[in-house]
C-alpha cells in the first residue's frame, strides 16, 4: 500500500501567519488529511485527472481531501507530461468553484508566504 508523506510548516510575519503542507507522490490518506487540516496552502502532486495512476493522486482525490481538511488553497504539481492529461487537469482547475481555490502553477511560479 502506498502512503503519501507530508510535511507542514508555518511562516509568520507581523500579523500574517500562513501554513503550507507539501505532499509527494501518492493519494491522500486519513493520516495525511489530518496532517493537512486547516492549512492555508496545500502543494500536492496531481499526476492525472482521473483515475489516478498507481502511486499518484487524481484531481478528485486531492480536492476531496482538501475540502474535508478545510484547506484554503491547493497548488497542483507533478502533472503528467501527456498533453491530454495536462489539458484535462487545466480544465478541471479552471472550472472548479471552490472552496478550496485550486491553482496549477507554471514553471518559475512562486508562493509568497511572507
Amino acid at each position: 500500500m502506498l502512503f503519501t508523506r507530508g510535511a507542514t510548516m508555518s511562516f509568520g510575519s507581523g500579523n500574517c501567519l500562513d501554513s503550507v503542507a507539501y505532499s509527494g507522490d501518492g493519494a491522500p490518506t486519513t493520516a495525511t488529511t489530518e496532517l493537512f487540516r486547516g492549512v492555508h496552502h496545500l502543494v500536492h502532486e496531481c499526476y492525472r485527472p482521473a483515475p489516478a495512476a498507481p502511486g499518484h493522486a487524481s484531481f478528485e482525490e486531492i480536492v476531496s481531501c482538501a475540502v474535508e481538511a478545510a484547506v484554503r488553497e491547493v497548488h497542483l504539481v507533478h502533472v503528467s507530461r501527456q498533453d491530454a492529461d495536462r489539458t484535462r487537469v487545466r480544465e478541471l482547475v479552471t472550472s472548479h468553484r471552490g472552496p478550496p481555490r485550486v491553482y496549477l502553477p507554471r514553471p518559475g511560479d512562486a508562493l509568497d508566504v511572507t
